[in-house]
């Protein structure tokens, strides 16, 4: 896959991503978030020196330690076969 390739699929990951956001949300599930405010602030690719590669997906409004949120937002996503990492931050 060519980097022009690459570059187009980052609206469709984001649009992936604020998905399984949006049914973290209701799924009741609590974890240390501010309610409403949940966001995607930011969609990036890395590409690690061994080869392997994932999505990192930036949450804003979600404290650092919200493992819940990561884990769902990353186990949602690695059903779509789409390799995640994603980062909460305030």
């Amino acid at each position: 896959m060519n980097w022009q390739q690459k570059i187009d699929k980052f609206p469709k990951i984001r649009e992936a991503a604020e998905k399984a956001l949006e049914a973290f949300v209701g799924s009741g599930i609590e974890d240390v978030y501010t309610p409403g405010d949940l966001k995607v602030i930011d969609v990036a690719w890395c590409y690690h020196e061994d080869g392997d590669h994932e999505w990192v997906i930036t949450i804003d409004e979600a404290a650092p330690e919200a493992h819940k949120l990561r884990h769902f937002i990353e186990g949602n996503l690695a059903r779509r076969n789409i390799p995640a990492k994603v980062i909460t931050e305030w």
